[in-house]
């Protein structure tokens, strides 16, 4: 197993040297709240991060833990995956003013009917 400055010294070349888009669907919480922050302390910033849910005031707080950099923008899209009309109308709102997206992250939160 490598050691772990192996492993930070591999997640550091591993940065773009672009600014990434990256959307997290379900991003207000749980594993994709951690990649999220992950992706924004890895690009110092330097990154578009779009936080995908339902929770806007989770949303804001996460954002204002974010690094700042003059190349950073974060936002939230508001959406209940729940609904794929509310998918849709949300990926039809994306891609009419995103020119690219880089990473995509799915991890919306478990629903039940009980």
């Amino acid at each position: 197993m490598p050691s772990l400055s192996v492993v930070r010294a591999a997640n550091l070349a591993a940065v773009p040297k672009y600014r990434p888009t990256a959307l997290f669907l379900g991003g207000t919480s749980g594993v994709g709240q951690a990649v999220a922050e992950a992706l924004a302390q890895v690009t110092n910033g330097n990154s578009h991060i779009i936080l995908c849910g339902r929770n806007k005031a989770a949303a804001d707080k996460i954002i204002e833990g974010f690094p700042k950099s003059p190349d950073s923008k974060y936002e939230f899209e508001q959406c209940d995956a729940t609904l794929m009309s509310n998918v849709r109308s949300t990926t039809s709102s994306l891609v009419s003013r995103l020119p690219k997206l880089n990473y995509l992250v799915v991890s919306p939160g478990y629903i039940s009917n009980t």
